[in-house]
């Protein structure tokens, strides 16, 4: 069915991918479809609703609609509702019976119209919309001239220059473009690239193109203002992704990426033969990457924790250490939700004399800093060890190494805790895989399946427990100290 939608039609169904995933809502419903319609179709947007900024007028309803629902994670495919997938296949209907050969955005809008029971439906009834009057709007429309390009070869051709928008977000996080228009208020082109010290027209053409995929929206005038995919940039957002775009796109990983072909025919590691050295050496060489780095891995932490904390009960233990544990925010979150226990941070010297998160959440007084090197020993005494996203930076081997050590520092009984992406089919396989392929050029670690886990655990001495899956791409690998 997909094969005979216009581009047009494409993006709404893209847009609408990106309403859901910020909102909460475990897929795709009718309404989302809408607001991906009136984002991408102005012309729709104009003639039925009157304006052009329809969607932002009606998101608010949206939104409370779903408000107090699961909440889903920003990435990846959002599976869609019965009640849009029906949507789509009435539209499919609707241009086979008015002789079309494809599937335009007026399409999607009849067939939202015949959505009897759904707020969309509701939505466009309020508005005068009817399905005459749409119908009436398809008939008049100019025949399309010669054929739809082969979907595979637009699929294709998406994928070679996915690049392109990569680049754009990196450098409109580094521009901190989001910081500025967070407060709603829509700014020009000029204003933007006045505060950003940048090139006008550059700029602008920037932002036009971040709009048409979802990021940041165009008004009349070159002025543009936030989107929900847009406000993930946003610096001081909680689980913000503006350091992790800034790291990932640019800087010592872009260019690492440059020799992955080295990886593929060696087996060697990309970022050594890019840098010459080992990205922890590189990390201490650059502080100031490095720091862009560690912020990154702080958003992200708040990206996860929450999902982790949701599908955990960590309250019965007492003395939690977390192995690698970075600046603290982690070790923070289990502490808030543990009251009678006490903490263990525990990592490079240089890491736990930066971190003031400890302090910060409240829960210094429950808590220990401890520096060290996870491959020679960990703190003892522990009735639980938490690992997140650690051993994907390492070897099997390394990884052994790391257990072992946990393994003769735990008490009887105890548990560790690996929080990592598991491996295999779903919703996120697309993420995870593609995770993995990032650490085989970083660090020559990777991503790793259930049972790959089990035989970790199993050769460290502890007995495997489950997995637990959390509502983001990370997963829970419990493992007993018995």
């Amino acid at each position: 069915m997909f094969d005979r939608y216009t581009m047009e039609a494409r993006r709404v169904i893209f847009f609408g991918r990106a309403e859901a995933s910020t909102a909460s809502t475990g897929s795709i419903e009718a309404e989302h479809l809408l607001l991906g319609l009136l984002s991408e179709d102005r012309e729709i947007a104009r003639r039925f609703f009157g304006s052009s900024e329809a969607a932002s007028v009606i998101r608010p309803k949206v939104a409370e609609r779903f408000k107090g629902g699961p909440v889903i994670p920003t990435h990846g495919d959002v599976p869609l509702s019965e009640a849009a997938r029906q949507v789509l296949e009435n539209a499919a209907a609707e241009a086979e019976q008015l002789k079309d050969f494809h599937i335009a955005p007026a399409h999607l809008l009849l067939a939202l119209l015949r959505d009897k029971e759904s707020l969309a439906a509701e939505i466009l009834n309020e508005h005068g919309v009817t399905e005459d009057q749409v119908r009436q709007y398809l008939l008049a429309q100019p025949a399309p001239k010669g054929t739809i390009e082969p979907s595979m070869d637009a699929a294709m051709i998406q994928m070679i220059s996915g690049f392109w928008i990569s680049r754009a977000i990196y450098t409109a996080a580094t521009l901190g473009v989001a910081d500025l228009l967070k407060d709603g208020s829509p700014k020009s082109a000029a204003d933007l690239a006045a505060a950003t010290r940048s090139h006008p027209e550059f700029l602008y053409r920037m932002l036009r193109a971040l709009s048409s995929v979802g990021i940041f929206h165009e008004l009349e005038g070159q002025r543009f203002a936030i989107t929900p995919l847009a406000e993930t940039l946003v610096t001081d957002r909680q689980g913000s992704l503006r350091y992790f775009a800034m790291t990932e796109l640019g800087q010592e990983h872009f260019s690492a990426w440059e020799e992955f072909p080295y990886s593929i025919r060696t087996g060697g590691l990309a970022f050594t033969e890019k840098f010459k050295q080992p990205v922890w050496a590189y990390y201490a060489a650059h502080p100031e990457h490095a720091e862009v780095f560690n912020r990154s891995m702080t958003n992200l932490t708040g990206w996860a924790t929450q999902a982790v904390l949701m599908a955990y009960d960590f309250s019965p233990f007492r003395r939690i250490v977390d192995v690698g544990g970075g600046e603290g925010s982690f070790l923070a979150a289990m502490l808030g939700a543990s009251p009678d226990a006490r903490g263990v941070l525990f990592d490079a010297a240089a890491v736990i004399a930066a971190t003031t998160r400890l302090r910060d959440a409240g829960v210094e007084a429950r808590s220990e800093q401890t520096a060290g090197n996870f491959f020679e020993s960990v703190p003892s005494g522990g009735d639980m060890y938490t690992l997140k996203m650690i051993l994907h930076d390492w070897t099997d081997e390394e990884s052994l190494t790391i257990l072992r050590n946990i393994r003769k520092a735990i008490v009887p009984g105890g548990k560790v805790i690996i929080i990592e992406a598991v491996l295999g089919p779903g919703p996120d396989a697309p993420f995870k895989n593609f995770l993995d392929l990032n650490m085989m050029v970083m660090t020559g670690g990777r991503e790793r399946t259930e049972p790959e886990f089990r035989s970790l655990l199993e050769k460290s001495g502890f007995r495997f427990s489950r997995v637990i899956p959390t509502g983001s791409p990370m997963s829970l690998v419990e493992g007993l100290a018995e």
